[in-house]
């Protein structure tokens, strides 16, 4: 989770966030390890469940 989060960060800052996104859909499955063992930002908690949304 902390990795999904950092490389979400990365895309968003560095403006290939949709880029990014669209790999992201291309895997399959994906597991959240240590979801919630550290709070998220509110763009990090929007990012994951528009990431859940489109499953």
């Amino acid at each position: 989770m902390q990795k999904l989060n950092e490389e979400r960060a990365i895309a968003n800052g560095s403006g290939c966030y949709a880029r990014w996104f669209a790999q992201l859909d291309k895997t399959d499955p994906v597991i959240l390890e240590d979801f919630a063992m550290t709070p998220l930002t509110d763009s990090a908690r929007r990012d994951l469940i528009e990431v859940r949304r489109d499953w």
